[in-house]
């Protein structure tokens, strides 16, 4: 994975977590396995991402609108921006529709916390409705994350911004 996929060390841990959780579910449904998870252990580490600072933030604002951007790569900033804004995960952007936001308000299920059952409200500043103002339906096109990941890093080239860019 790290080799001919160039994944991070999080996303092997990740992906290894996935395996040893389906090897675990063969095991109790009665298949029979040599537990291959028995002595390998996995564990992530802290992340190195950096958050943006006002200046940089104000650089993708008027990259926006700029002809630099491709349609896909406009979608994924505006996307981006909107949840710099907001705090929304990208799994919560590709979900969000014009019926859920009323007076400048959206009321949603958070994916990842789906299983509570809980609804959250999430404000919605000035420039994060003018991100979104007129859409109707889906706010957002849901982009695979690894497609908008990767647009956002041609997005920090074109912006001059040295981090390391995702969605994250």
């Amino acid at each position: 994975l790290r080799k001919t996929k160039k994944y991070k060390h999080n996303t092997v841990v990740g992906v290894h977590k996935v395996i040893k959780t389906y090897i675990n579910h063969a095991l109790t449904d009665g298949y029979f396995l040599d537990k291959p998870y028995a002595k390998f252990t996995v564990s992530f580490r802290d992340g190195d991402r950096e958050a943006l600072n006002r200046e940089e933030l104000s650089k993708l604002r008027s990259l926006l609108n700029s002809e630099l951007l491709n349609d896909l790569e406009r979608e994924c900033l505006r996307k981006f921006l909107f949840s710099c804004y907001t705090g929304i995960r990208i799994s919560d952007s590709d979900l969000i529709s014009s019926s859920q936001i009323k007076e400048g308000v959206i009321k949603m299920k958070m994916k990842k916390g789906e299983r509570f059952g809980k609804e959250i409200n999430v404000p919605l500043p000035k420039y994060a409705k003018e991100l979104i103002e007129g859409r109707k339906g889906l706010i957002f096109h849901p982009y695979a994350d690894k497609t908008v990941n990767l647009a956002l890093k041609v997005i920090a080239e074109h912006a001059g911004i040295k981090k390391n860019l995702s969605f994250h």
